[in-house]
């Protein structure tokens, strides 16, 4: 739908079915510690999980199967690092890429090319800070603290292909 000449979030956002793609997450922290820490372990993880259904409802599945696979830990960042987060690989001139001598990154390489290109190794790869200020809820009331699942929703977005490659070109 376009008003005022603008096109509506309905056009630029498709919400997937019940076929949507898969995202699956694997922690990989030590016992413990991170996603695994005996007393904010559960709701770490929890709220990972929320923030991966929100972006899984986002994204149609190309071919039966299709799983992102996130690894993801909790380790001590240092300076103003809330998290980070990219593609694991990059691929090209694959069959079903759009354009020729263009990198994609894994999950947009494979469900371009209708298949898992990158076999057994996981899509996105994503560390958090422990030692921020964490609020874990659901809520989007995070007060002074900042936002788990919010951060969580910005970075695993890069590893989805949303980013920006820079280059200088010497001028």
């Amino acid at each position: 739908a376009v008003a005022d000449g603008y096109r509506t979030g309905e056009d630029l956002i498709r919400v997937a079915d019940d076929e949507g793609t898969q995202i699956a997450v694997e922690f990989t922290d030590s016992d413990g510690e991170g996603f695994f820490d005996p007393s904010l372990g559960e709701v770490r993880q929890g709220a990972f999980q929320w923030s991966i259904d929100i972006l899984s409802a986002l994204f149609e599945k190309s071919y039966a199967g299709e799983t992102i696979v996130v690894e993801a830990a909790m380790d001590p960042l240092g300076g103003n690092t809330l998290g980070q987060a990219g593609a694991t690989t990059i691929h090209r001139d694959f069959g079903g890429a759009s354009i020729a001598d263009t990198w994609y990154v894994a999950p947009l390489a494979n469900h371009l090319a209708g298949r898992d290109l990158n076999g057994g190794t996981a899509e996105i790869s994503a560390t958090f800070s422990s030692d921020a200020n964490w609020y874990y809820g659901t809520d989007a009331n995070p007060g002074n603290q900042y936002d788990f699942v919010t951060v969580i929703l910005h970075e695993v977005a890069h590893g989805l292909g949303f980013l920006d490659l820079l280059q200088q070109d010497g001028s």
